[in-house]
């Protein structure tokens, strides 16, 4: 059975899991740029579902009126900036 890590190691595990979580925040705020414009534009009530959006919720039971109420406690998981 092995002892404790050198303290070493465990500094170099700290520091790169604080870069890993600094990359991770800088990269979420970056994200939430286009969240925040989707955001405003719901509470402007500026927002049209496609479709195939419509489509896509009534599979999943869910209705429009309630994923607006919901939006200001979504999280962004994934996102293209540059998808059009």
């Amino acid at each position: 059975m092995r002892g404790p890590a050198p303290v070493i190691s465990r500094l170099g595990r700290a520091a790169e899991t604080n870069a890993r979580e600094t990359c991770l925040l800088k990269y979420n705020l970056a994200m939430s740029e286009i969240f925040n414009r989707i955001l405003e534009f719901a509470r402007q009530n500026q927002v049209r579902v496609s479709a195939h959006g419509y489509d896509g919720l009534a599979d999943d039971g869910i209705l429009v009126r309630d994923l607006l109420a919901g939006l200001a406690s979504g999280v962004v998981i994934e996102e293209y900036p540059d998808y059009s």
